[in-house]
């Protein structure tokens, strides 16, 4: 491919390193804004951790299953779990979404104890 040709798709050696750069903010803004909700996700498995008595893998689980069930960010689930903990009740619409999450966890469990 000539030099013009380059220039006319964007493939060109300039083009490519901006390419490679914005892929690269792109994704240290995902990173930053992951970091920055952790901490949030870490204290609502630990509020389900203590609540329900169970492992902090399993109130991962729980988080992630209510997120989807009620397609809403992992991070707004847990900012309202963490609210709720200490304040104001959760929004009823995370409730019924919550609700049989724990009740999911928990039915194996109680197999096992009474079988």
């Amino acid at each position: 491919m000539r030099q013009s040709e380059r220039q006319t798709v964007g493939a060109g050696p300039d083009g490519v390193a901006a390419m490679e750069g914005a892929e690269l903010l792109r994704e240290k803004a995902q990173l930053e804004w992951a970091m920055e909700g952790r901490p949030v996700i870490d204290m609502a498995r630990g509020v389900l951790a203590a609540g329900f008595g169970c492992e902090p893998e399993e109130a991962w689980d729980i988080l992630l299953a209510v997120s989807q069930h009620a397609n809403i960010r992992l991070r707004k689930v847990a900012e309202a779990i963490t609210a709720a903990a200490t304040g104001p009740p959760m929004p009823h619409e995370l409730q019924d979404h919550l609700a049989p999450a724990v009740q999911a966890w928990r039915a194996p469990h109680e197999q096992r104890s009474s079988g």
